[in-house]
């Protein structure tokens, strides 16, 4: 969890943006924890803004309906989304509100679910390699119903999958764009 959220951070702060929105899944998950505690100790190593998280129930119903509660657009420039089910909904809810991802706002996934490179826009997310997990998870029950030495905790590789959901914040885009003219 902490590789994956570290990839997405860094990949928002190298585009530039310095306030991101954390978008997580219940605090009762233990995923949804881990991101929650990745995203706050990376966004504070960048030094970028820290802002209160908003927790949600990992359905794409939950962002939708927090998206079409905005009065206006919001001052942070990107969203890090715990699933990629909250993305989904995130960007439909954008669309819905006329507003374009990732030109006015970025936002970014967690677990490159099948079809995530079919949304609108292709979301950018971290992919889990699911087979080495399964496979380190059936290793340690295993170890544990036979009573012999429980593996040792080793990392599951993580890869950000960088699709056309990010682009550099609003502000960097209006500046390059009137340096264009």
């Amino acid at each position: 969890q902490q590789q994956g959220t570290d990839l997405v951070v860094d990949h928002l702060m190298q585009l530039g943006h310095r306030d991101i929105l954390h978008l997580a899944g219940p605090l009762d998950w233990l995923d949804a924890r881990a991101r929650e505690r990745a995203f706050a100790s990376r966004v504070k190593q960048w030094g970028a803004k820290e802002r209160p998280i908003v927790v949600g129930d990992w359905s794409a119903d939950f962002s939708y309906d927090f998206v079409m509660s905005m009065k206006r657009l919001p001052d942070y420039t990107a969203i890090f989304a715990a699933n990629d089910s909250l993305a989904l909904g995130l960007l439909h809810g954008f669309h819905d509100r006329g507003i374009s991802v990732p030109n006015e706002i970025s936002v970014v996934g967690f677990d490159d679910m099948p079809g995530a490179a079919h949304f609108i826009p292709p979301l950018t997310t971290v992919r889990q390699d699911f087979r080495a997990l399964a496979i380190k998870s059936v290793e340690v029950l295993q170890a544990a119903a036979e009573g012999t030495a429980i593996p040792q905790r080793s990392k599951i590789s993580m890869d950000l999958i960088v699709r056309s959901s990010t682009s550099v914040p609003r502000e960097a885009s209006a500046e390059m764009s009137g340096l264009s003219s």
